[in-house]
């Protein structure tokens, strides 16, 4: 890495660099080349830990999904250790450059002179304010624009008056067809009109699907979520920046990483709910939409969503 930065840098002379937090190869070229960087953490803020946290291990957790005392000391544990060994790689890369840039204990704790969180000041925990490094600034979600394409306008205008439920499990998790499966069963059961963006599930997988439902691999994620009533998410960071911007409630189904603590958030701001993927049911699942359709969560989220849109604005 430091070998194809190298010439990049000398060519273009630039006054900043911005690289990602989770490229730690970047990172280590970028301390060992003696370049000015600044840090965009792309997740939850928590993926640049600070005070006892450890990357890996959510600083909170939805109720749901809470895990006991000793699960949580193992998973510590666990993190410990893997920060450990990627500590001892990174250092020894940063030393191979040939720079007198001192070792570090913690390498996912390294940033520039600057770090930019693809976040919500608003939806962040504030007892992790007192513990923020210098230089942090919120961004606020980086939401797109995007338009509905053409060959979906009949199908959204047919929604009506009717719920319209929006269904994503990101890049990955979509290969969950037994969530998605689930999910499904209970929108059915719910007589929502739902758009379900499967990834790599078989459509087939989702049983027999209403002729009003949108399915397809892949959906406008941003264009769909203005017309939904409601959306079901793995609770990664984009997705969720994106239902807050549009002020659509959401159901969160957590399944790793930083989606907890995301989950655990708006929990704690009631702009959506969480339930635990892997003992959901399509009951549990219909009962939770309808509550959001009708419950306090609309409102929340809309007023959240106010904040941002004076940031965008700005």
């Amino acid at each position: 890495m430091a070998g194809q930065l190298a010439p990049i840098l000398d060519a273009l002379q630039p006054d900043r660099v911005i690289t990602d937090h989770v490229s730690l190869t970047a990172t280590a070229a970028l301390r060992g080349l003696g370049a000015p960087f600044d840090t965009f953490v792309p997740g939850h803020p928590s993926q640049l830990p600070v005070g006892d946290e450890r990357y890996g291990a959510p600083p909170a957790w939805p109720v749901a999904l809470l895990p006991s005392e000793a699960e949580r000391a193992r998973l510590l544990d666990r993190c410990r250790t893997v920060t450990e060994r990627i500590a001892e790689a990174f250092n020894a890369a940063v030393r191979a450059i040939g720079t007198v840039a001192a070792d570090v204990a913690d390498p996912f704790r390294v940033y520039g002179e600057r770090a930019f969180y693809n976040y919500s000041e608003a939806l962040h925990d504030p007892n992790r304010v007192g513990s923020l490094p210098s230089g942090v600034s919120f961004l606020g979600p980086c939401v797109r624009e995007e338009e509905l394409p053409r060959q979906l306008e009949d199908a959204v205008a047919a929604v009506g008056d009717r719920p319209f439920v929006y269904v994503s499990f990101g890049t990955f998790l979509s290969q969950r067809d037994d969530v998605l499966a689930v999910v499904a069963d209970g929108l059915r059961a719910a007589g929502v009109v739902a758009a379900i963006a499967t990834g790599p599930t078989p459509g087939a997988r989702l049983g027999p699907l209403p002729a009003s439902w949108i399915v397809a691999p892949e959906l406008p994620q941003v264009a769909l979520l203005g017309h939904a009533s409601v959306m079901i998410t793995h609770a990664g960071n984009n997705s969720v920046g994106e239902a807050i911007r549009a002020g659509v409630p959401m159901l969160a189904l957590p399944f790793s990483t930083d989606q907890f603590a995301i989950a655990a958030d708006l929990e704690r701001l009631r702009v959506g709910r969480c339930l635990d993927p892997n003992t959901l049911t399509p009951s549990i699942l219909g009962e939770c939409v309808a509550g959001l359709i009708a419950g306090p969560e609309r409102a929340a989220v809309r007023r959240l969503s106010e904040t941002l849109a004076i940031l965008f604005d700005a």
